[in-house]
């Protein structure tokens, strides 16, 4: 059974995931932790009322739970009876996780190899480069592209940097200045950072990626598999166009860019991940949206979700 089909009442036993856990105070000073669990349908709430200290739980973490549900406010929650950590057989990820289709995934890397075969050298080198490395092999086609906003599923990394590379191609044939070849090898790789970032298994921020999130992870490990193969056949400038092309994918401090664009190739690809990740937190919105209107945390405004006026 799915979270989605729980009702008041009902009784379930079910694996379900932590999806966070929060340590709160009571009126009288004592605390208590909220833990929300759920599967890729939806979330249960989970208030630890007696000896929170004793529950050791992390996000990520697969549990069996029993108990009753209940609703306060308006918000599902799950007075937990028992709860018990299963074998790592028992658990099938694809209850927690959504994931694109293998057939759209498949679809994805043929365009995305016959892309990377249009370059020229010495960019079409150092993209091979890439992605001949077992830990892209490993990681890249099941990373998500988040945890918590755009393309939040096993492939959306993936479906992400077709997106941004679609549309900076698609922006290359009316502009000029530029060199097409590192404009579309910078789309494709601005989020290789992603593959440390997250652990991919447990659906969660790996400790590094805490620590150094992804522009830094992108850019370090650029710069390492340049440095190991004499650049890649890049020059010392090209390679320093593509390590700051990968720290300014953000656009400014305030959102994670430790320096700006400082090329016209990397100001359209932080242009089109910008666009690209806005669009992909809006149509999720949308698709869940039963109201004309709804609140975007990601922007910190309210959008239209219904249909226009006919």
């Amino acid at each position: 059974m799915f979270i989605s089909e729980v009702k008041e009442s009902d009784y379930v036993e079910e694996f379900l995931r932590v999806v966070s856990v929060s340590e709160k105070t009571k009126k009288n000073g004592d605390p208590y932790k909220v833990v929300i669990v759920g599967d890729k349908t939806g979330t249960l709430q989970w208030n630890v009322w007696d000896k929170p200290d004793d529950l050791k739980v992390n996000e990520g973490d697969i549990l069996f739970i029993k108990g009753s549900i209940t609703v306060w406010n308006g918000t599902m929650q799950i007075a937990v009876e028992d709860i018990r950590v299963p074998e790592k057989d028992e658990i099938d990820m694809s209850k927690f996780i959504k994931a694109i289709s293998n057939d759209q995934k498949e679809d994805y890397k043929s365009e995305l190899k016959a892309i990377i075969n249009d370059l020229e050298s010495p960019w079409k080198q150092v993209v091979i480069k890439v992605f001949s490395q077992q830990e892209v092999k490993d990681k890249f086609f099941e990373c998500p592209a988040s945890i918590y906003y755009h393309e939040n599923f096993l492939g959306g990394l993936l479906e992400h940097t077709m997106r941004v590379t679609q549309g900076v191609i698609a922006r290359l044939q009316s502009q000029k200045n530029v060199d097409k070849d590192f404009a579309i090898s910078l789309a494709i790789l601005h989020d290789i950072g992603k593959i440390r970032e997250y652990d991919i298994e447990k659906f969660v921020h790996s400790e590094e990626g805490i620590f150094k999130r992804h522009v830094f992870l992108g850019a370090a490990y650029l710069q390492e598999l340049m440095s190991n193969d004499v650049g890649c056949g890049l020059t010392k400038r090209q390679q320093d166009l593509l390590v700051s092309g990968t720290l300014s994918s953000h656009g400014t401090k305030e959102f994670g860019s430790p320096v700006s664009p400082l090329s016209k190739e990397a100001y359209i690809v932080h242009s089109e991940d910008s666009i690209c990740t806005k669009l992909a937190v809006w149509d999720e919105i949308i698709e869940d949206s039963k109201r004309d209107f709804e609140f975007d945390k990601f922007s910190n405004h309210k959008i239209f979700t219904g249909k226009a006026p006919e």
